[in-house]
């Protein structure tokens, strides 16, 4: 169990597999660096999966890497989508939370002994909760986005989440 958020959906439409990837195609421009660009996502298709991220001017971590796989069903065809935060800011957090959960036993267990409050105590739980509830507000704010242009995009409904 991750404590840090995957979420996965499953959008539903009439449209056919052929019509899905030529307007994820569409969307999309292959990985890089590339200036003023119009389009809204990158990554990369590989026949029925793929791979992207949306797209903006400034590097925020706290967009999602999205992950899909589409595949034909009996009344039009399903889209499994998984949207989880990027390796490195998965890393970045992880590393955090056990430097400040480091420091907050270490002064919570002294302040236990010397039967004192310690500020550091304090201080570090309040900076390890912040930072958690700062990455999950940020991820689901962007997930949030990325469902309404998904959404859109393949003229879809979310049939589970």
């Amino acid at each position: 169990m991750s404590l840090l958020p995957i979420n996965n959906f499953t959008f539903k439409t009439k449209l056919k597999e052929d019509e899905i990837i030529k307007r994820l195609s569409k969307l999309i421009k292959p990985e890089g660096i590339y200036f003023f660009s119009t389009n809204k996502y990158a990554g990369e298709i590989r026949g029925q999966t793929f791979d992207i991220h949306r797209n903006v001017s400034t590097y925020d971590g706290l967009i999602p890497e999205i992950n899909g796989v589409i595949k034909n069903d009996f009344d039009g065809t399903a889209i499994i989508v998984k949207m989880k935060l990027k390796i490195q800011i998965e890393v970045f957090l992880y590393i955090l939370g056990i430097i400040l959960g480091f420091v907050f036993f270490v002064n919570t267990t002294q302040a236990l002994i010397d039967w004192k409050l310690n500020v550091w105590a304090v201080v570090s739980f309040v900076m390890l909760l912040l930072a958690y509830i700062w990455s999950v507000i940020g991820f689901i704010i962007e997930r949030n986005k990325s469902i309404d242009d998904l959404a859109s995009l393949f003229e879809a409904d979310i049939i589970d989440d």
